[in-house]
């Protein structure tokens, strides 16, 4: 008689793994629901990627939350009614150039999300050609706006590096983290505000490890010796042309500058985009 038990292993997998599926789908999530939200009503479930999504009712605005199937909560969307909008996002709209009359009647949706780690942040979808989301700060700092829909997906950070953010930068506004694009997927950017202000920072980590941080800056807190050392290199690398204009300005501390820190120069001129890198005593560094 042919042994079967291969096939008999398979079979029992797939039984586990439906059983699974069926206590999820039987309620077994819904007590971490209840638990976070003792007033959530008409609880249903979906599937969204590798998380299991709530969507239910609470405290009159419908609500999604993202767990894993271990219970463990990630983000929760709100979606708020206008009259529930902060004033200092609605500054925020007029600010970025949204008149202030009839403001409530050019939004379509407005969703606040908290995150288990990662500052809160509100959604606001505008009527436009394309609809737009833009991406506000619970302080009221515009910092990002997209097209596509499909932002409601949690931000995973690691726990070496939650770890080392609380420990070098506990009293800023961190509002977002992400992989560059098109590089490898052992680096993460963090994005934060520096403790209140609308100074950004930008934190580099390579395989969970600190690597760098970028603070912009303006050019009235660049040391003299570094501006001379700029005009210097443009006038000689681009032949005295004058037609040129400095878009951004990072301080930079690395591992191999953590006292001292580098200047990073982005600047625009001949239709171009330059990088140029200075030390703090005006040495010219070589970008990498």
């Amino acid at each position: 008689m042919k042994k079967q038990y291969p096939i008999l292993i398979i079979f029992f997998v797939s039984l586990f793994a439906a059983c699974e599926q069926d206590a999820f789908l039987n309620g077994a999530l819904d007590t971490y629901v209840y638990k976070m939200y003792p007033g959530a009503s008409n609880l249903e479930w979906k599937k969204q990627h590798n998380y299991y999504v709530a969507m239910f009712r609470n405290e009159g605005c419908y609500n999604e939350a993202w767990y894993d199937t271990h219970g463990k909560w990630y983000m929760t969307a709100i979606t708020t009614p206008y009259i529930n909008l902060p004033e200092i996002i609605r500054d925020g709209l007029i600010a970025a150039g949204f008149p202030e009359k009839n403001l409530e009647t050019k939004i379509n949706t407005i969703k606040r999300i908290k995150y288990d780690f990662i500052s809160e942040r509100y959604v606001i979808n505008i009527k436009q050609d394309k609809n737009i989301n833009y991406f506000f700060t619970y302080t009221g700092f515009l910092f990002g706006s997209t097209a596509d829909n499909d932002f409601l997906n949690p931000i995973v950070l690691p726990e070496k590096v939650k770890d080392d953010l609380a420990e070098r930068y506990a009293k800023n506004l961190i509002y977002d983290a992400q992989k560059p694009k098109d590089t490898v997927n052992d680096l993460l950017d963090v994005m934060m505000l520096i403790q209140n202000t609308e100074q950004k920072m930008i934190v580099k980590y390579q395989n969970d490890e600190w690597n760098m941080s970028l603070k912009r800056i303006s050019m009235a807190e660049i040391p003299v010796v570094v501006r001379l050392k700029l005009d210097e290199y443009m006038r000689e690398k681009y032949e005295n042309e004058t037609e040129w204009n400095v878009l951004d300005i990072y301080s930079l501390l690395t591992n191999q500058h953590t006292e001292d820190p580098l200047y990073y120069f982005e600047i625009i001129i001949r239709q171009e985009t330059i990088g140029v890198l200075i030390d703090s005593e005006g040495k010219l560094i070589d970008l990498p």
